[in-house]
C-alpha cells in the first residue's frame, strides 16, 4: 500500500480549486463583458429608435407646415380675388348708373349720333335702319337720320330712324337693308363687349402685380 503525502494532496486540491476560481473568474468577466456588449448595442439601437422617430416626426411636422402655409396662400388669395370682383362688379354697377343717366347730358344726341355712326362703319352695307327709343324722341329730333348719314358719310336718306318701345336713353340698335347685320351699340350692350377689357385694365391700374389674366 502507497502511503500519499498529506502536504501533496493539499497542495494538489489548492491547485485544482485556484484554477477553479481562476477559470470562474474568467466566465464571470466574459459574461459580464457580453452583458455590456448586450447593453451597449441595446442602448445604441434604442437611440437610434428615437432619433429615428425624432427624424420622422420632424420630417412630419415639417410637412404639415408646408401644407398649412400653402392652404393658407391659396385662402388669402381666394379672399383677395373675391375682393377684388365685388370691387370691380361695384365699378361695374357704377357705370351702368351713369350710363343709364346721360340722357340728361347736353351731349346725348351727339353721343348717339356717335354711337350709331360707329356701327354703321363697321357694317359695309349701304342702307341702314337705326332702332331708337321712342322716348328719346322729342331728345333727338326728327333730323337725327339726317345728322347720322352726314357724319357717316353715306348718301342722303340712306339711313332711316325707327322710333320703337326700348328703354330710354339706352342707344342705337343698327341694322343693314335686309337685317342680316345687326350691331347692338346700346349702352349695357357695348358694357357687356368691353368689360373684360375694362376689368382688366381697372385691376391692373387697383393691383400693378396682377397678371392680366388674373
Amino acid at each position: 500500500m502507497t502511503m500519499t503525502d498529506p502536504d501533496s494532496s493539499e497542495a494538489l486540491c489548492n491547485e485544482i480549486l485556484a484554477h477553479a476560481q481562476r477559470e470562474h473568474d474568467e466566465i464571470v468577466q466574459a459574461a459580464k463583458r457580453d452583458a455590456e456588449e448586450l447593453l451597449n448595442k441595446a442602448n445604441d439601437g434604442a437611440d437610434n429608435a428615437r432619433q429615428k422617430r425624432l427624424n420622422e416626426a420632424r420630417a412630419e411636422g415639417e410637412r404639415l407646415k408646408d401644407i398649412t402655409l400653402a392652404s393658407a396662400s391659396v385662402e388669402a388669395r381666394r379672399l383677395r380675388l373675391e375682393r377684388i370682383e365685388t370691387l370691380l362688379e361695384s365699378i361695374r354697377a357704377d357705370v351702368r348708373g351713369k350710363l343709364s343717366g346721360l340722357r340728361a347730358d347736353g351731349n346725348f344726341r351727339d353721343i348717339i349720333v356717335n354711337l350709331a355712326v360707329s356701327a354703321i362703319k363697321d357694317m359695309g352695307s349701304e342702307a341702314f335702319t337705326v332702332r331708337l327709343p321712342e322716348g328719346d324722341r322729342s331728345v333727338l329730333g326728327t333730323d337725327i337720320a339726317r345728322q347720322i348719314a352726314a357724319k357717316a358719310g353715306c348718301a342722303e336718306g340712306s339711313v332711316t330712324v325707327s322710333f320703337e318701345p326700348m328703354a330710354e336713353g339706352e342707344g342705337p340698335v343698327v341694322e343693314d337693308a335686309n337685317a342680316s347685320q345687326v350691331w347692338d351699340n346700346r349702352f349695357p350692350a357695348r358694357l357687356e363687349r368691353l368689360w373684360p377689357q375694362f376689368r382688366r385694365l381697372i385691376a391692373q391700374k387697383m393691383l400693378p402685380d396682377m397678371k392680366a389674366g388674373s
